[in-house]
This record gives C-alpha cells, structure tokens and sequence, in this order.
C-alpha cells in the first residue's frame, strides 16, 4: 500500500514544508517546522501542494510530483502521466532527484520533451 503524504511550496515564504494536515473548508495547511513538535499554519492560496508518488530515488530520496528527475534520457518533470506510466518503478536505481518545479523552474528549460 502506498503512503499517502504530501508538502507545500509556500510561494510568498519561499519555503518547502512537509504537510501534517489539510483543512479545505478553512483553506489552512498545517506544516512541520525545524523544530521538533513544532507547527505552522499556512494558507492554502498562497501554497503549491505535491503529492509524495511512494517510490524513491537511487539516492532514497522520495521522489514528489513536480520534483525534477535526471534519467539516464534527460531531464523530466514527474508529473500524473510520468507517474501512471511506471517509469519511476522500472527505472528507480537510475533516476535521481535533482530539484523541484517551485524551488528550480529553469530546470523546465532542460526537460526532455
């Protein structure tokens, strides 16, 4: 079974969090902090959210949608369709981390197309 977790780019922060809890009626998401125990609450409309894909890098980082992967073809954004295709669990050992959408857009210059 695939966990089930998410972070937040807050845009006006510049921050990438881990998220505890989404609260749509209120449109608030509660992030971890540094600090142990500790928690913030951000505003839904200024944050882009990504879901974690359950699989990680070579590197075993967990690999996000929207994070940017380097394959041994290139550049590629995992996105839905990047993530439906399975290429992330065939390829796993060969594919690495290297930024993400929100923290590296000129990465999306390089990306394979």
């Amino acid at each position: 079974m695939r966990e089930i977790k998410f972070r937040a780019w807050n845009v006006r922060y510049k921050q990438m969090k881990n998220v505890l809890r989404i609260h749509f009626d209120s449109k608030e998401i509660w992030v971890d902090t540094e600090m142990k125990s500790d928690q913030c609450v951000w505003s839904l409309e200024h944050c882009g959210i990504m879901q974690y894909t359950g699989i990680k890098d070579k590197n075993e980082k967990q690999i996000y949608e929207g994070d940017f992967v380097k394959t041994p073809w290139g550049i590629e954004l995992v996105d839905d369709d990047y993530v439906k295709s399975n290429r992330l669990k065939i390829f796993k050992d060969q594919i690495e981390i290297i930024g993400s959408i929100h923290e590296n857009p000129e990465l999306q210059r390089m990306e394979k197309k």
